[in-house]
């Protein structure tokens, strides 16, 4: 990997034997390879005999170096130095493209500069311009013949991240995608995203909407070695997931997203309440130096190794608002981190600053955000942004609570129990994990999940969520029952 280019090398061969398969090169084809890296991609193609064409661009210096040396005297290949989202050339063959294939590892999760963020903004409109693989695809695209085939090794997340949505559409309705491969980061040599897999997409270009949308896809998932990428290009797929999905199946989903269990997306689709339409979801306060203004109970608390812990005579236990509280310190505590149980948070071991001095630097520091504070000290839930594989919720009734928690606090406070027993349940994390599998549960994700609210259910679940709060606890069966109610009512 190259951190300063952000260039992860394909060093896997099965994954570029593979690659080179799916875009299935014939003589005298012009194909573009769009950041030629060390040239794996290229020595692939090279394999074969037949007189094609292979242009090849790269924005490091290094790399042009290693690629002009590699291929002095090889015809076939030709070495183009710059930034392939920026080149004059190929902006002015965008107007009459001259590629049939396109085969690459666009560089991905590097922090792009705001002004290079704005430039991508004004030449890629409407697309996101935070995460340059997605313009690769994009620029590329138009960069096609049509007909023209592209296969790209890039994460995951374009499949379903709202911000990719214009993504999405133009891929639904410009070209046939003829397969999707989605399998574990670590596959890939120097690469591991907690965040998300990495997938291979193959798409045909096409102009014509209809026959786009008509066009099914191969979704093939559950690797469980990089072996089983020579068995996909062999086509022995028994041991693999494979699905096949209509794109225009895919179009119709909230934000055109590729959710690939069919029972949630059937009950997202057909829903009429979400979780947005009778909660507000929101984030809480940064305080922007976290060090200076948190404080750890003791040093048992988990990952406080870098904070100081707080003086237990300056900790404050009355009333409290967002105004604060005279004197030079005062601490009250805040809802922070994932908690260890579902329900009730049993343990509160973080502390927040909340003198007056403290709070006119929440409200002043350019770092710091007093955001949705209306929403301080309300009775609400509280959901981790970092996920784990089970979804924890737990009360708040009267807390702050910090940027790392998404807070849910209902329109109509008599729903808030059975909230709070539905997102501890078994549905509500497979629905969550589906909608985004990756690590994070952002406020727009959790507004998206379907709520099926049922008198006799709530009257069952109240019954339940009282009793856990009187005796501050719940035992399996409890959570069983729970479950059991929610599986009967989303079924």
């Amino acid at each position: 990997m190259d951190k300063k280019y952000q260039s992860y090398y394909t060093k896997n061969a099965l994954i570029t034997s593979y690659m080179a398969s799916m875009i299935s090169p014939f003589s005298e084809c012009k194909i573009l390879e769009p950041c030629g890296g060390d040239g794996v991609f290229i020595d692939e193609l090279l394999n074969s005999n037949d007189s094609f064409v292979i242009d090849t661009y790269d924005l490091d210096p290094n790399a042009i170096e290693t690629l002009n040396k590699k291929y002095k005297n090889e015809k076939r290949v030709f070495v183009f130095e710059g930034d392939t989202l920026f080149h004059e050339t190929l902006d002015k063959l965008e107007k009459n493209p001259i590629y049939d294939r396109v085969i690459g590892n666009p560089p991905y999760g590097a922090w792009l500069d705001y002004g290079t963020r704005d430039l991508l903004r004004k030449k890629y409109k409407g697309y996101y311009a935070s995460e340059s693989y997605s313009l690769f695809i994009i620029r590329c695209l138009n960069l096609l013949k049509d007909g023209g085939v592209l296969s790209f090794i890039i994460p995951d997340t374009y499949l379903f991240l709202n911000m990719h949505k214009s993504l999405r559409k133009t891929l639904l309705t410009k070209t046939r995608i003829k397969e999707i491969l989605i399998f574990p980061s670590k596959f890939f040599p120097g690469v591991s995203f907690g965040y998300s897999n990495m997938s291979i997409i193959t798409f045909e270009k096409c102009s014509v909407e209809e026959a786009c949308l008509n066009n099914c896809i191969t979704i093939i998932n559950n690797f469980k070695n990089v072996n089983q990428f020579d068995d996909v290009k062999n086509r022995k797929l028994h041991k693999l997931s494979v699905k096949l999905i209509c794109q225009k199946d895919i179009f119709a989903n909230h934000n055109h997203s590729f959710l690939l269990d069919d029972e949630v997306t059937n009950l997202i689709n057909k829903s009429n309440v979400k979780l947005g339409d009778i909660a507000n979801c929101v984030t809480g306060i940064y305080c922007g130096d976290n060090t200076k203004f948190i404080f750890a109970l003791d040093e048992n608390v988990k990952n406080s190794k870098n904070y100081s812990f707080v003086d237990k005579k300056l900790i404050y236990n009355g009333t409290v608002d967002n105004n604060g509280l005279d004197g030079e310190q005062h601490f009250i505590e805040i809802i922070k981190s994932s908690s260890e149980t579902k329900f009730i948070r049993k343990e509160h071991p973080w502390f927040i600053d909340w003198s007056k001095t403290a709070i006119h630097h929440y409200l002043t520091d350019k770092k710091a955000r007093f955001q949705n504070s209306s929403y301080y000290f309300q009775k609400g839930i509280a959901i981790p942004m970092v996920k784990s594989s089970k979804i924890n919720a737990t009360l708040m009734n009267g807390n702050v609570f910090d940027q790392s928690i998404v807070g849910i606090f209902c329109n109509d406070d008599s729903y808030v129990l059975y909230i709070l027993a539905f997102l501890n349940s078994d549905v509500a994390n497979k629905i969550i994990h589906t909608i985004n599998p990756t690590a994070n549960n952002s406020a727009n994700y959790l507004k998206q999940i379907p709520i099926i609210i049922n008198e006799s259910a709530q009257e069952k679940i109240n019954k339940i969520m009282n009793e856990i709060i009187q005796k501050q606890d719940y035992s399996p069966d409890q959570l069983t029952e729970i479950n059991n109610i929610f599986n009967n009512l989303y079924k």
